[in-house]
């Protein structure tokens, strides 16, 4: 139960607080009543109650001066003010002493219950907390921490057992309530920083972040691989340590790491896919490194954008696009094997060398004859000794940038691909040529295709078509022999009315004129 002091001039007020409020039902019970200041003191000094109850406005020392006077002495004491005044100056003061709450009178039972309950809540997570923090202190001297390691991995990667549950639960001393609400965070050093650490007590306490984090653990950090840190934080106080965690980023004394934050989880038996979400966020981060904090919640919505590994689009990188275009595809496809690792719990260094053994394999496939690739062996090594994924990836980048000059160099000395898709349609234009195959045959899409041929000719695809067709279909118009209903199907068109169309579009008259016209100037004594 939490004690309650009231405190109020008006003793019809302090009664009728005392005896119109359910206190018992709210888990609270009355310990003491005062009419001034001074008498509120002395039973403070004497009591220690939890929350006090105090008017603002009273005879001799106000309410706000004995508010601070309680803060100064007894920090852990709430305060909820009453008062008659909607009297904003009074309101902010009280907010500068950190009250729980503000009431008008007359007082509204539901806005008591309403305000106690939330404070309550308070002083709940606040005394869970100091016990837990009580709890470390005690388990620091005995092998316990060692024990509760392994149970916290078994719950993390989904194989507790009976005797795990058992333990946790022990240590908990059967309050499963912190699980009712909680997300998992990872800290991670890097592999130069955690080198140069003494454990992961020293590394934690030595960090200005990982000294925030583990003040709203409700469990032991658990050391989750070379400099990474797992923690489970209580959701009930959230914006608290998100807050301090800011103030500690934005002074810029901890850039190098990263904190990786899941959703916010319910139960004990969603531990692992709590610390799955932390993990992937975790390995997110290992590629962009865009913020020191990062939410999984932030990146969720990416897990159905890299579903499948397009060779096409690395391809076409390769091929034709810049530098920048080819860290995307490499990041792209990165962010694929991320997404795919989500059941199978695997490492930053395994996806990595997953990554590197896929694209040396499709560039070996796609460019056969090109110059730039190591030895397979060798890069493989290479590429597992690189400290993070920043480092491989950079690695991979060096590697698909070579290959591109040295493909670039060989198809300005040969006639390139498109040229001979150029030639292709000279020879086939009167059949039916679809500019989808011929992006496919390229690894582009069509939309990219369109525009590369664009740049090349100075017409788009179709148009380029309809030209061929038209000047074919002049030349065709100089035989007197051909009749003109039957030049549509000769280049390509079934429907004779419709090329007619495209016929008088392009010269501005029909295929009749255009005949006549063309006799005429070949038989000039006619005229």
């Amino acid at each position: 139960m939490y004690k309650v002091m009231i405190i109020d001039d008006e003793w019809i007020v302090r009664e009728g607080l005392k005896r119109t409020i359910p206190w018992q039902e709210m888990g609270c019970v009355i310990v003491a009543d005062a009419a001034d200041s001074e008498e509120a003191l002395k039973r403070i000094e004497e009591l220690r109650p939890d929350i006090v109850l105090s008017d603002i406005r009273m005879p001799g020392m106000d309410g706000l001066e004995l508010v601070g006077i309680i803060n100064s002495k007894y920090p852990d004491i709430q305060a909820i003010f009453l008062t008659g005044f909607d009297d904003f100056t009074f309101a902010q003061q009280a907010l500068k002493l950190g009250a729980s709450d503000i009431l008008l009178k007359p007082s509204n039972p539901v806005e008591i219950r309403r305000a106690f309950s939330e404070t309550t809540s308070k002083l709940a997570a606040k005394r869970q907390q100091a016990a837990y923090l009580q709890n470390l202190e005690s388990m620091k001297r005995t092998s316990q921490p060692l024990i509760l390691e392994k149970v916290i991995h078994n719950l993390f990667n989904d194989k507790a057992g009976t005797d795990d549950l058992n333990l946790l639960y022990e240590h908990l001393q059967g309050n499963l309530e912190s699980f009712h609400a909680f997300r998992v965070a990872i800290i991670d050093y890097g592999q130069s920083r955690s080198s140069a650490s003494h454990g992961t007590g020293s590394l934690l306490e030595l960090s200005a972040i990982g000294a925030v984090l583990t003040g709203y653990s409700f469990l032991m950090p658990v050391q989750v691989g070379a400099g990474s840190y797992a923690l489970l934080l209580l959701e009930s106080a959230e914006k608290q340590w998100e807050t301090e965690l800011r103030q500690v980023i934005e002074s810029k004394h901890e850039q190098d790491v990263t904190v990786s934050v899941s959703q916010v989880h319910h139960g004990l038996l969603t531990l692992a896919q709590a610390y799955e979400e932390a993990r992937l966020a975790q390995l997110y981060q290992a590629l962009h490194r865009q913020s020191v904090l990062i939410h999984y919640a932030s990146i969720a919505s990416e897990a159905h954008s890299f579903v499948s590994w397009d060779e096409a689009e690395l391809v076409e990188a390769v091929k034709w696009g810049s530098a920048a275009n080819l860290k995307e595809r490499l990041q792209a496809l990165y962010k694929v094997l991320l997404w795919q690792s989500e059941s199978k719990h695997l490492g930053q260094q395994q996806i990595g060398i997953q990554l590197a053994f896929g694209v040396y394999n499709l560039l070996t496939r796609y460019f056969p004859n090109t110059t730039g690739l190591p030895d397979m062996k060798q890069f493989l090594e290479n590429m597992s000794q690189r400290p993070s994924m920043e480092h491989l990836m950079d690695g991979l980048e060096q590697m698909a940038s070579e290959v591109q000059r040295n493909y670039m160099a060989s198809k300005h000395q040969n006639k390139s691909e498109l040229d001979e898709i150029l030639d292709y349609i000279h020879e086939h234009f009167t059949e039916d040529l679809v500019m989808y195959e011929f992006a496919l045959q390229l690894h582009m899409s069509e939309s990219k295709f369109s525009k590369v041929f664009k740049k090349k000719v100075g017409k788009s695809f179709m148009d380029y078509i309809i030209e061929l067709r038209i000047n074919k279909a002049k030349e065709l118009l100089m035989e007197p022999e051909v009749r003109i209903g039957e030049i549509a199907a000769m280049i390509g068109y079934q429907d004779s009315r419709y090329f007619s169309q495209l016929f008088k579009r392009a010269t501005g008259e029909p295929q009749k004129s255009f005949r006549e016209k063309l006799q005429k100037l070949n038989n000039p004594t006619e005229i």
